[in-house]
C-alpha cells in the first residue's frame, strides 16, 4: 500500500463525509426551482372552449376549438385570485422582472442544493428568513445543531450586517458550551471575497481568529474555520473560482476535512459517526420495559446511589461496543493510519529534520512497529523520546507542550479549566484519583502552610470514601 499524502487527505475526507449528517443553509432569496417544468399543463374542456374564446380570441383553442390547449395559472395583478391563460401566449419570454432577477446571482437554487446534499445522505435545511423577524436569534438555535452551517452575506437587501451577527452569535453561543468545532461557509455573490472576509474579521474582533495571509478568504481559530465561497451565479459567465449548487456539498466536505485534518480529529469523527448510526440500537436496547429491573435494582442496593451510576456505565459500555464492532482504532489509528500521517508531514519530501540530524520518513516508519533503528548521533544528549518528539513537531518546546496534554487527556476524566471542565452546576467530587490544588483564602491564608505550587493527590480508596455518615479526613 502507497502511503502518500494525498492518502492521507482522502482518509481524513472519508471521515469527514461519514461525520457530516446536517447542514444549514440560511438565505434570504433562497427558492425552489423548476416547479411549473415538473407539473403537467392542465387542458380546458369543450365546456369551456366558449369561455376561451370570448376570453382570448380563437388562438385559444386549436382545431376549430375541437381540441383543448394547455393552460397556465397565473395569479391576477390585483391579487383578486388567478386566471387561466393559454400557454402559448406566455411562451413569448420570460417576465421582464424575473429575467433581472435570475441574471443578478445572488438568488440560490434551494432544490439543486437540497438534492446534492441527499445524494450524500446529507440532511440540508434551508431557513429563509423576512426582513422583520428575529433571524440572528433562530439562526443561532438552528446553527447550535447542525454540523456546517451556510450564510449569505446579504440577507437584507445591501446590508451584510445580519450575516456578521448571525456569524458572531453563534461564536458566542459555542464559547459558552466550552467551544465546539465550527465550519462556517459564507456563500454569496457579493464581489471582493478577500475584502468581506477582512469586514467580516474586524467585526467580530476575535483575538484567536486569523485572517490568513496565503488565502485571505479564510478565518481560523482553535476550532473554527470560516470561508467565503462565491455563488456561481444565473448567467452565462461565472466568476473564477465559483461553486455552484450542485459542488457545494463536495466543497463543504473539502473544508470540514481541513478543519480535522489528522489521525486523532478522525477517530473522533468516525467515533461520533458510529455512534449517530448505531443510536436505535441503543434505544432498542434500552426499552422501557426494563425499567421495572432498574428499579428493583435500586431497592436492594446499600446505598441505593449507586444505581445512577451504574445505569451510566451499562451505556457507556454498549458506546464501546458499538466502537470495537466497527473497527475505529484499527481503521483510523492503525498502522497504515499513522503511516499516511508521517508520509503527509515530513518536511521537503526529506523526513524529519532535528538540529544536525534528518530521521527519515522509514525510520520513523520502523519506529511504528517497535523496530528502532541506530540513527548517528541519536541519544548522545537527549533521550530517544525527547529528539523523535522534536523531529515529529518541528519545535522543542511545542512538542513538550503536546506530549503534556496527550499526558493529560490520557490519565484524567476531568480538568479544572478549559473545554474538559465541568458545567458550573457539576461540582467536582472527590474520590480516589483526584488532583487538588490549594487554593488561598480570603485572608490570604493556605492550608496548612502549604504554597499554592502544591498539588495533592487523592489515594483514599474508593471503598473508604462513599457511604459515609459522617465527617471523615482524606
Amino acid at each position: 500500500m502507497s502511503h502518500t499524502a494525498e492518502s492521507f487527505s482522502v482518509r481524513c475526507s472519508k471521515a469527514a463525509e461519514r461525520f457530516l449528517q446536517t447542514v444549514v443553509v440560511i438565505d434570504n432569496q433562497a427558492e425552489l426551482r423548476d416547479i411549473r417544468a415538473s407539473e403537467k399543463p392542465r387542458t380546458a374542456s369543450k365546456a369551456r372552449t366558449q369561455l376561451l374564446q370570448s376570453e382570448f380570441g380563437p388562438a385559444a383553442t386549436a382545431s376549430g376549438g375541437s381540441v383543448p390547449v394547455p393552460l397556465e395559472v397565473i395569479p391576477a395583478p390585483d391579487g383578486g385570485g388567478a386566471v387561466a391563460v393559454p400557454a402559448t401566449d406566455l411562451q413569448a419570454g420570460p417576465e421582464p422582472a424575473a429575467e433581472a432577477k435570475s441574471e443578478s446571482g445572488h438568488e440560490l437554487n434551494a432544490k439543486r442544493l437540497a438534492d446534492a446534499f441527499s445524494d450524500r445522505s446529507i440532511l440540508c435545511t434551508v431557513y429563509k428568513p423576512v426582513a422583520g423577524e428575529d433571524m440572528v436569534g433562530r439562526a443561532a438555535k438552528i446553527a447550535s445543531h447542525a454540523d456546517v452551517v451556510v450564510v449569505d452575506w446579504h440577507l437584507e437587501r445591501g446590508s451584510s450586517l445580519k450575516a456578521k451577527e448571525i456569524v458572531a452569535e453563534i461564536l458566542r453561543g459555542d464559547d459558552q458550551r466550552n467551544g465546539r468545532l465550527r465550519l462556517i461557509a459564507l456563500y454569496t455573490a457579493q464581489p471582493g471575497l478577500p475584502d468581506l472576509a477582512k469586514e467580516l474579521h474586524e467585526y467580530l474582533n476575535r483575538p484567536t481568529l486569523k485572517l490568513q495571509p496565503a488565502h485571505s478568504t479564510e478565518l481560523e481559530a482553535p476550532g473554527v474555520r470560516i470561508v467565503f465561497i462565491q455563488k456561481a451565479g444565473r448567467g452565462s459567465e461565472r466568476p473564477d473560482g465559483s461553486v455552484t449548487e450542485e459542488d457545494i456539498p463536495t466543497r463543504l466536505v473539502q473544508e470540514f476535512a481541513k478543519l480535522n485534518a489528522g489521525v486523532f480529529p478522525s477517530i473522533a469523527l468516525q467515533s461520533i459517526a458510529a455512534i449517530r448510526e448505531g443510536s436505535h440500537h441503543l434505544l432498542a436496547t434500552f426499552h422501557a420495559g426494563l425499567d421495572a429491573a432498574l428499579i428493583l435494582h435500586r431497592c436492594f442496593l446499600p446505598c441505593p446511589e449507586d444505581s445512577e451510576a451504574f445505569a451510566v456505565s451499562l451505556i457507556s459500555a454498549e458506546l464501546a461496543s458499538l466502537l470495537e464492532a466497527r473497527d475505529v482504532g484499527g481503521t483510523h489509528a492503525g498502522i497504515d493510519a499513522q503511516r499516511d500521517w508521517v508520509a503527509a508531514k515530513q518536511r521537503g519530501g526529506e523526513g524529519f529534520p532535528v538540529g544536525a540530524l534528518t530521521i527519515s520518513r522509514n525510520d520513523v516508519s520502523l519506529w511504528l512497529e517497535q523496530r528502532p533503528t541506530n540513527i548517528p548521533g541519536l541519544g548522545k544528549n537527549k533521550s530517544n523520546y525527547d529528539v523523535l518528539a522534536e523531529a515529529l513537531y518541528g519545535d522543542a518546546e511545542v512538542a513538550l507542550e503536546r506530549c503534556y496534554e496527550f499526558a493529560r487527556i490520557s490519565g484524567l476524566k476531568r480538568e479544572a479549566y478549559g473545554r474538559r471542565s465541568l458545567l458550573p452546576n457539576r461540582p467536582p467530587v472527590l474520590g480516589l484519583g483526584s488532583i487538588l490544588r490549594p487554593l488561598p483564602n480570603e485572608k490570604g491564608e493556605l492550608p496548612r502552610d502549604l504554597n499554592q505550587d502544591t498539588f495533592l493527590l487523592c489515594t483514599q480508596p474508593t471503598c473508604d470514601s462513599v457511604r459515609i455518615k459522617g465527617k471523615r479526613s482524606y
